[in-house]
């Protein structure tokens, strides 16, 4: 059964997705828009949507505006002054859509001035307090349908001309007065040559646009760190497919939050050699309870999205994996760590070899020294050193006088710099955006070297008896940089295995002590 929410038919490598994505941050050429609208919540009638409107296309079709006003002010955004909220609408909510349709993105400028009112005052005025989203909705065209990271690229060029024109409004002081709006749509809905926008691009001489916001690629180190080793926990689960839903900290950025459903999509990428269907998991980005009925339909297909709404993550039959972001996560150097769990509730922590490549990363592409309190927030969230391991290092420990280390603590698949600027080669110019992208190439290219590696162990060991399982040994879990010891890499193996190979293996557990003593 096929996972994914769309399917991609062109030619494709992590490189030709990577450069569709740069050329569309280089572009000045924008999305034509399919809908605008102006959403509002009100002291005592809540969310409305007070102002809209459609194209042609879609003008008699308002299931694409419908919910607008709780997409684009979700649960909690009260507690921030502005933000940005990045969200897609599913096609299958629209008559004679497929479900595996590429859905539509969409932007909105959130502002409010509650702040403001409170400066110099013990109490807030509630009736002068307004708060507002101002959005738009865009169609991927032809040019970037297949690639989500390019239409969201696109999309967030708007988001610069959004935050201008809500805040102009916002000066007028005259609350029906909506031409400024009804202007920024004609402007910006023509229909062009839409096939042309990313060709346009004159690649050998490209500048990123400046905005006043970063792009999602440039938050890439910030999760990185956030995550520790568990950025390899989620790697791992991205490769399989899973529906991971990312509940966002208390008062914390959307704008943020959304970055690291960027992240996990590109993490998730594979090459035509390792899938022929879609080559990276969707994002969703931002969803709530009114998207509950839209994510039930998407049961048999993966998405990652991220929501304010704890109520989501009492719904287990929504998702596989639940991510929870603490509160405080850019301001406080001493917060509770990101903690993964599965839908029945049990937290799924780092191996100790996720943990010794993270540190080899930091060491040798970072150049970065691991300070003891880095490694103590590290250990937090990786499993304890088996009982197997422990006998093993201590045998090694004892029998060379601890001058020599067990084998399963040398990482030769380590992938060298040289490997990630070669990858990036078509990123020079644009360093803003190609040197964080270089923490997405690392999982790319470890992905087609797990495959590759998998690949060759499964044809060696592979038995007459088609129909049974192979049978591998737990060392060769080393030859994937996988560990060895750990029962959640064996799962994954198997796992891995049966959705890309379509066959089971066997693992042999008794061979820990016989390959290593």
């Amino acid at each position: 059964m096929n996972r994914y929410i769309s399917l991609a038919t062109t030619p494709y490598t992590v490189q030709d997705v990577l450069s569709e994505l740069l050329k569309a941050s280089s572009t000045k050429k924008k999305l034509p828009i399919v809908g605008m609208f102006l959403c509002q919540f009100d002291m005592r009638k809540g969310n409305v949507k007070i102002w809209s409107q459609l194209n042609e296309q879609y003008k008699d079709n308002e299931l694409v505006l419908e919910n607008i006003e709780f997409k684009t002010l979700p649960s909690g955004l009260h507690a921030s002054s502005e933000d940005v909220i990045t969200f897609t609408i599913p096609r299958n909510s629209l008559a004679n859509e497929d479900v595996r349709n590429e859905p539509f993105y969409g932007v909105a400028y959130y502002n409010q001035n509650s702040y403001d009112i409170m400066e110099g005052h013990s109490e807030i005025d509630r009736s002068k307090v307004r708060m507002y989203a101002f959005g738009v909705i865009v169609n991927p065209v032809e040019k970037v349908k297949d690639n989500p990271f390019a239409s969201i690229t696109m999309v967030n060029k708007y988001i610069d001309n959004l935050e201008d024109t809500l805040k102009e409004w916002l000066n007028l002081n005259d609350d029906l007065n909506f031409a400024i709006f009804e202007e920024f749509f004609t402007e910006n809905s023509t229909r062009e040559n839409q096939s042309q926008i990313l060709d346009s691009v004159v690649e050998e001489n490209i500048t990123i646009n400046s905005s006043r916001r970063r792009h999602m690629v440039e938050y890439l180190p910030f999760w990185f760190r956030k995550f520790g080793p568990l950025i390899f926990t989620i790697w791992k689960e991205c490769l399989l497919d899973k529906r991971i839903l990312i509940l966002n900290g208390s008062g914390e950025s959307l704008e943020t939050c959304n970055s690291l459903c960027f992240y996990m999509s590109l993490l998730s990428m594979k090459t035509n050699e390792i899938s022929t269907d879609q080559k990276f998991i969707t994002p969703l980005f931002t969803v709530g309870t009114t998207d509950i009925d839209s994510l039930k339909r998407l049961s048999h297909y993966s998405y990652i999205a991220c929501t304010n709404d704890e109520i989501l993550a009492d719904k287990q039959e929504l998702y596989d994996i639940l991510i929870r972001l603490p509160s405080h996560t850019m301001e406080s150097e001493e917060e509770a760590p990101v903690k993964i769990f599965t839908n029945n509730g049990t937290q799924i922590k780092a191996t100790r070899n996720d943990f010794e490549q993270y540190e080899l990363f930091v060491k040798e592409h970072l150049h970065e020294e691991v300070s003891g309190s880095l490694k103590r927030s590290c250990l937090n969230v990786t499993e304890p050193v088996s009982w197997s391991q422990f006998f093993i290092d201590s045998a090694y420990c004892i029998a060379t006088a601890g001058t020599v280390a067990a084998p399963f603590h040398f990482h030769p698949e380590v992938i060298d710099i040289g490997d990630i600027n070669e990858a990036s080669d078509k990123a020079d110019g644009i360093s803003s955006i190609a040197e964080p992208l270089k923490f997405s190439l690392f999982f790319n290219i470890k992905t087609k070297r797990l495959y590759d590696a998998l690949e060759t162990i499964l044809n060696e060991n592979e038995s007459l008896d088609s129909d049974g399982p192979i049978h591998i040994s737990s060392h060769s879990l080393l030859k994937l940089n996988l560990d060895c010891f750990s029962s959640q890499d064996k799962q994954f193996v198997e796992q891995f295995c049966q959705l890309y190979f379509n066959r089971k293996i066997a693992i042999d557990y008794y061979e820990y002590f016989k390959a290593f003593c």
